[in-house]
């Protein structure tokens, strides 16, 4: 079984992200845990959710997960950089 990801699996997955999320807004980012973080992209008429999994996973879904009660610090800095950029 398979437990991290290759530069080949990157590739496909980015070129998935690109197709469905084009156009949308990082409305804000979560973390589950220090290793899993949730992306909430917004347009005008719908949202979607990209979970990041660090080396092992990433995809988009359509449901909020359960998130903690405090965010980390890197978590406070990516939301400081990139809440409501464009992708």
């Amino acid at each position: 079984m398979k437990t991290r990801m290759s530069s080949l699996d990157i590739a496909c997955m980015a070129s998935v992200l690109q197709r469905q999320a084009i156009g949308y807004r990082i409305s804000n980012i979560y973390d589950i845990n220090p290793r899993t973080y949730l992306l909430k992209l917004a347009k005008p008429d719908s949202k979607i959710f990209v979970v990041i999994e660090s080396g092992v996973r990433f995809h988009v879904t359509e449901y909020m997960r359960e998130k903690g009660n405090v965010p980390s610090l890197f978590t406070l800095k990516l939301r400081k950089h990139v809440r409501t950029r464009r992708i």
